[in-house]
């Protein structure tokens, strides 16, 4: 159910994007919008192939609230509570080392 309803978002975009191009491109040739339209079907119609042929991409998530995490200027982020209240996670976890 998660595979069709992320293909579902990603083909609203994706037909989103389109009729923007589209409006945009409203005083160009009938053959240029055509080209167009026909681009973005293509790609609607190949999104679902695609997106079973190719491996999902994994992207590890990191606490923003772990012990040593910083934020993009170099500085510890500000933190409200004391460190104790914070969730201990299972043994299993990525984020086991970070202490």
């Amino acid at each position: 159910m998660t595979f069709i309803i992320g293909l579902a978002v990603k083909s609203l975009v994706v037909a989103g994007l389109t009729l923007a191009l589209l409006r945009l491109f409203r005083n160009a040739s009938a053959a240029q919008r055509s080209w167009l339209a026909h681009a973005g079907l293509g790609a609607l119609l190949l999104m679902p192939v695609v997106a079973m042929l190719l491996p999902a991409l994994e992207v590890p998530e990191r606490s923003p609230m772990a012990r040593g995490s910083r934020t993009r200027n170099g500085r510890a982020p500000i933190t409200f509570g004391c460190a104790s209240s914070l969730p201990i996670p299972p043994s299993g976890s990525p984020f086991q080392n970070i202490r």
